[in-house]
């Protein structure tokens, strides 16, 4: 989903605005395939409709993620063909991290709401 072109201007320090919007448009493309609820992604917001400032404080997010994680540490060993899926996989496990720390905020486990709807449809 990523463009490796962007990307490599991204490691470089050189993006351009280009570049930029290109990975903030592939983040929104994905938000919008998997239907990604913004309420859960984005703490503290209770509208679930995105709108472009939400993909970009998502990406700045995503980014400043990568860097306190320090998962550019070892960039220079993944293969060019694979660091669109690199890339990709990064953010999926970004996305993954916020749904657990918000569910853990709301304190609302994914066996808590099995066990709810299980009791709700038994009735």
């Amino acid at each position: 989903m990523f463009k490796e072109e962007y990307i490599l201007d991204l490691l470089s320090g050189h993006l351009t605005q280009e570049g930029y919007a290109s990975i903030v448009g592939s983040i929104a493309s994905m938000v919008r395939r998997y239907q990604w609820q913004k309420n859960i992604i984005v703490s503290g917001n209770n509208d679930t409709n995105w709108c472009e400032d939400d993909y970009l404080e998502l990406s700045q997010l995503y980014f400043e993620w990568i860097i306190s994680n320090d998962k550019l540490k070892y960039i220079d060993k993944v293969p060019l063909e694979y660091l669109s899926y690199y890339f990709t996989q990064m953010f999926i496990s970004f996305v993954a991290n916020r749904i657990k720390e918000e569910q853990q905020e709301i304190g609302i486990s994914f066996q808590k709401c099995e066990e709810l709807v299980k009791t709700i449809t038994e009735e």
